[in-house]
């Protein structure tokens, strides 16, 4: 990452950022720091160009987290579904389908959850 370097500590309780600066810096987080810098940067992220694509390139391979815990609830603010998806990495996410988008979504996870298995090739996955 052009020169930044992280070291994590022995008790995984915090890490290092060593800056490449002259004279170098380094930086010891602790994990609620690295949580607040981590949202903080989406949010920067976000606002960027470029930005992310809109439609998924099919096929392209990606580190994946596999059986994420997840919860699902009726969303009050809109009446659509408030998703809430727990990744180790970044915590738990949330996102919020309309109803219709909602229902996309259920009935193509259940046609995918019917579909006889694939092969890597043919899924996209590794």
């Amino acid at each position: 990452m052009h020169g930044l370097r992280w070291k994590l500590d022995g008790d995984g309780k915090a890490a290092t950022l060593f800056l490449p600066t002259d004279p170098p810096t380094a930086m010891r987080l602790t994990t609620a720091q690295i949580d607040e810098m981590v949202g903080v940067l989406g949010i920067f992220r976000a606002t960027m160009e470029p930005s992310h694509t809109l439609e998924w390139p099919s096929g392209k391979k990606v580190v994946m987290e596999p059986f994420p815990r997840w919860f699902a609830e009726r969303d009050a603010l809109i009446g659509g579904t408030l998703l809430h998806l727990r990744d180790p990495r970044f915590g738990w996410l949330h996102y919020v389908f309309p109803p219709e988008a909602a229902r996309e979504l259920g009935q193509h996870l259940i046609a995918q959850a019917d579909a006889p298995p694939q092969g890597p090739a043919e899924s996209g996955a590794e």
